[in-house]
């Protein structure tokens, strides 16, 4: 195999490899929300102020995972498009990830909204709810109210 085969060949390796793992990437956290998918629709409906037809659509008619469907809101929120943009960009570029999605819709690298939404990733792909650090504020207020 001469130098440009064998280039190509790791390339398209790790283009195969890093599709591979992006579709397990939320695997804990979407396994977690199914477990209690009504609690979720109730966080991600309080948390983006919209209506449960629209959380339905994405996870029944879309096909989507609930990870999913937090960051198709959250980009909503992010880039003010609305959510058929986003499912469109999703559905073009879903296999190269959220980060692609993300740039394509108008996100730059190294924003605030870049590094927002990067942190939202993170807490998913470690199984975490996005919703957490809100829940864990709404409880210390509660504390220093009493």
């Amino acid at each position: 195999m001469n130098r440009k085969n064998s280039f190509i060949f790791l390339v398209v390796l790790f283009i195969f490899f890093n599709s591979v793992f992006a579709i397990d990437e939320f695997n804990n956290f979407n396994i977690k929300v199914k477990a209690d998918l009504n609690n979720f629709k109730v966080d991600i409906i309080a948390e983006f102020n919209v209506k449960e037809s629209v959380v339905d659509d994405l996870i029944n008619n879309v096909k989507m995972e609930p990870a999913d469907v937090y960051l198709t809101l959250k980009l909503k929120e992010l880039t003010k498009k609305d959510t058929n943009v986003i499912v469109t960009e999703f559905n073009k570029n879903k296999e190269k990830g959220w980060g692609v999605i993300a740039k394509e819709l108008g996100i730059k690298p190294g924003s605030k909204e870049f590094h927002e939404l990067k942190a939202k990733i993170d807490l998913m792909k470690n199984g975490k709810s996005p919703f957490e650090k809100k829940k864990k504020d709404i409880k210390n207020i509660d504390k220093k109210k009493k």
